[in-house]
């Protein structure tokens, strides 16, 4: 782990807190994906910021879409939804972090995110499906192995 400058685009100041750049070299637990790489925020006297992290989890997931500096939340039928009055389109990462303000809409996203994960519609880690089987391999490997041991 490192800290990292912040950038004119980061959406928290160094006086609010720090930017970490985090490399997992070696997983002990897993034998894949060696070298990951994430950042996250830190504010001072809060701790990780996770409102700054919703974004990038709905538009990796596919719940919002990302088009230019536009982010949206679209219906099957290509038109934007509306959540407590307010039409769910955002110009701009801090356009979209200010309507986060708001806890009714921030739930309403984390439900929509956790409900995608529970129904199994999203990987808890948003791998792709042979990254997934790859660990579920590795895993059955590992347990074989542990029973051989005993």
């Amino acid at each position: 782990m490192r800290k990292n400058k912040l950038q004119a685009d980061d959406p928290i100041t160094t006086e609010e807190g720090v930017k970490i750049h985090c490399i997992v070299r070696k997983n002990r637990v897993l034998h894949v994906n060696p070298f990951r790489q994430c950042d996250y925020y830190a504010r001072f006297g809060k701790g990780i910021d996770n409102k700054v992290q919703l974004p990038k989890l709905l538009v990796e997931s596919g719940i919002v879409t990302k088009g230019g500096a536009w982010y949206k939340y679209k219906d099957k039928n290509d038109e934007c939804i509306v959540v407590n009055g307010i039409e769910m389109k955002f110009q701009g990462k801090t356009k979209f972090l200010e309507a986060l303000e708001n806890p009714e809409i921030e739930e309403y996203f984390q439900e929509v995110l956790d409900g995608k994960i529970k129904k199994g519609e999203l990987p808890v880690k948003f791998m792709s499906k042979e990254q997934q089987s790859s660990i579920e391999k590795q895993e059955d490997k590992n347990q074989m192995q542990m029973e051989e041991l005993e």
